[in-house]
């Protein structure tokens, strides 16, 4: 979202006009969608389908990751556990959080201001 948000503002400052916007975005959807259904290997089909839109139905395999973060974040609720109560020891391991996961811990430890942040000091830093 912040990526979207991003590309949406420079194009705008660039003199974009919406229709050409919106044009690319359609047209982008649908080379995600002709690659999904053509192209892509069975491995990431599988992970987007499981992964993401029925983690349920596969919760050991590719819905794993997506079920995993939403605990971590349900365990801080609404302004965190406190910096230092990580309760990570309680709850299933984040495969590399301190990479690519660094805001499932810092909400659990911080809540939703925390993430607020975090994700506000990433689009300045973007921007």
């Amino acid at each position: 979202m912040v990526l979207g948000g991003t590309l949406l503002v420079m194009f705008l400052g660039a003199g974009f006009s919406r229709i050409k916007i919106i044009a690319g975005f359609v047209a982008g959807l649908l080379a995600a969608f002709l690659y999904l259904a053509t192209l892509a290997p069975p491995y990431i089909t599988t992970r987007l389908l499981y992964g993401w839109l029925k983690p349920l139905a596969d919760p050991t395999g590719a819905g794993y990751l997506l079920l995993t973060v939403r605990q971590h974040l349900a365990a801080g609720g609404t302004f965190g556990a406190g910096i230092g109560n990580d309760q990570a020891a309680l709850l299933p391991p984040l495969p590399e959080a301190s990479r690519e996961l660094i805001l499932a811990p810092v909400m659990q430890q911080t809540g939703w201001p925390g993430g607020l942040i975090l994700m506000t000091f990433l689009l300045a830093m973007l921007l």
